[in-house]
């Protein structure tokens, strides 16, 4: 066991960048821990009665379904 202490508490942030490489390597020295989820992509639509649609692609959460429903 290590007694490396590691941010705790955040559920989930979204920062937005014109240079994702040079803010992804700022964000990692300074937290000290290489982002979680680096692939999400998402969207929103909203519909005929203002009902807001939310979409998810993670490529992460794709390799952990499949490793649950091989055939």
């Amino acid at each position: 066991m290590t007694n490396t202490p590691q941010l705790r508490g955040m559920a989930n942030i979204s920062f937005w960048a014109e240079d994702l490489k040079a803010a992804k390597e700022w964000y990692t020295k300074l937290l000290g821990v290489e982002s979680y989820f680096q692939d999400w992509i998402t969207a929103s639509v909203v519909d005929p009665f203002g009902n807001i649609i939310g979409f998810i692609h993670s490529p992460h959460y794709k390799e952990i379904w499949d490793s649950f429903h091989q055939t």
